[in-house]
């Protein structure tokens, strides 16, 4: 299944995925709104001084000169991630976006373990969802780091660079930045 939905908001910004559905934060009106995953329709809607905050990375930070941070103090240089894209905590690791590749730092040890091929990159999105890693910008691709040696692109080919992707355990959803367009495509 893959589709393209207009939304009813003015300035989407940022999504999020949940298995209620996925939650889209629009800037004109100051509103979180559920939609359901599956078929778009609207499921809630909450005022923005309301939501909760939520912090990307699993709270890792990576420096522009590469070094991450974990939560608990420790540090890890990492020359490959100068001028990378997007982290993402994922499957007891810390993913990093780096030119066509995807950067596997283990999260115990704090150690590069692997790097694995992607279809594009850096990319500005990346996000966990039932275990698989989901990123884009001018595409979306999956990674499910227990069976796949390298990230594949789903059937999504947006018309404008993407200004967020949103996942829960079944479906992706791609922001468009140029209009409120979203394209939906199951998580293989």
């Amino acid at each position: 299944m893959t589709k393209t939905l207009r939304l009813p908001l003015a300035t989407p910004v940022t999504m999020h995925g949940t298995e209620r559905g996925i939650w889209v934060a629009d800037r004109e009106s100051n509103t979180l709104t559920c939609f359901d995953a599956r078929d778009g329709h609207q499921v809630e809607q909450v005022p923005l001084s309301e939501a909760p905050a939520r912090e990307p990375g699993g709270g890792y930070r990576l420096s522009p000169a590469g070094v991450l941070s974990a939560p608990d103090g420790r540090t890890l240089s990492i020359p490959e991630a100068v001028g990378a894209g997007a982290i993402a905590a994922c499957a007891n690791a810390v993913w990093i976006s780096v030119a066509n590749a995807l950067l596997l730092i283990d999260q115990y040890e704090l150690k590069h373990r692997a790097t694995v091929a992607a279809p594009e990159g850096p990319v500005p999105h990346l996000i966990c969802a039932d275990g698989k890693i989901v990123g884009g910008l001018r595409g979306v691709f999956v990674l499910n780091p227990m069976s796949d040696h390298r990230a594949h692109a789903l059937p999504i080919e947006p018309k404008s660079p993407l200004a967020a992707i949103a996942a829960n355990s079944a479906v992706v959803w791609a922001l468009e930045s140029a209009e409120p367009v979203v394209h939906i495509t199951d998580l293989l």
